[in-house]
């Protein structure tokens, strides 16, 4: 009888840990493109060149906090959002939304490039982690996930391009 009842409490214990401590919602997207790591990154990895390729982003500020570096983004229909960077190397970035108009919080992402399977060609993947805020999961996912593909076509568009 000890034993049901333990199993029991565990079960439960379990359901209300899964309901209370859900993890938070992800966003992964990638897209193969032309080029080496080294190259691709230099045209899309500086701190603030996503002025330079992202549809949706006019300009784009930076600042320091600390040691941290900032950006602040104005978008092509004046939304404002701030991000602070959190890690960086040779051929990725980390960072969090400080600032934004997005339905989400605790927003923390990656943005790096690695050689592709495909000879000639990187993988650049976007990712990020966060909880909604104000709207469901579904839809907050859905607005980080149009903003993750339309940055991502656009810069396969512009390195199919050429220089």
């Amino acid at each position: 009888m000890s034993k049901v009842l333990v199993r029991t409490a565990a079960a439960a214990g379990l359901a209300l840990a899964m309901a209370g401590g859900a993890s938070a919602a992800e966003v992964s997207k990638d897209v193969e493109v032309k080029g080496t790591p080294t190259q691709v990154w230099e045209k899309i990895g500086g701190w603030c060149s996503i002025s330079n390729w992202h549809p949706a982003i006019a300009t784009c500020e930076t600042s320091k906090e600390g040691d941290a570096a900032v950006r602040k983004l104005t978008t092509k229909d004046g939304a404002k959002i701030t991000e602070k960077q959190t890690a960086a190397d040779a051929t990725s970035y980390g960072y969090t939304m400080t600032d934004t108009p997005l339905p989400v919080t605790n927003y923390n992402a990656t943005m790096g490039v690695a050689p592709s399977d495909e000879e000639g060609k990187t993988k650049v993947t976007w990712t990020a982690t966060f909880d909604p805020k104000g709207a469901s999961e579904d839809d907050a996912k859905k607005s980080v996930e149009g903003i993750f593909e339309s940055g991502l076509q656009a810069i396969k568009l512009a390195l199919e391009a050429g220089p």
